[in-house]
């Protein structure tokens, strides 16, 4: 081990390289992302607060957009305000 002069830094390490094989790799992301988006992106919604709840409102044109977009036509969304239930009661529930 080489000995260092007093208030120097430490030398410093080189790693090792990555090859331009590595970069051009594709990666799954990349396979699954569409080449050339279909629509434009619907920009956020501002949240407003209804007896101190928050909500965003959203027209029914839009909605079916982001479903088109975003491939949810078998998206699920469930609130639950009193603590999650049971994994076996959702698999049930869920299909109704």
């Amino acid at each position: 081990m080489a000995m260092m002069a007093v208030g120097q830094p430490p030398p410093i390490e080189v790693g090792p390289t990555i090859s331009m094989k590595a970069i051009d790799k594709p990666t799954h992301a990349s396979t699954i992302k569409p080449a050339h988006p279909s629509c434009k992106p619907v920009p956020l919604k501002q949240i407003s607060y209804l007896h101190g709840e928050p909500r965003v409102i959203w027209e029914e044109e839009k909605v079916n957009q982001m479903i088109i977009n975003e491939d949810l036509q078998y998206a699920f969304i469930g609130k639950f305000s009193y603590g999650w239930p049971e994994i076996q009661e959702l698999r049930r529930l869920i299909p109704k």
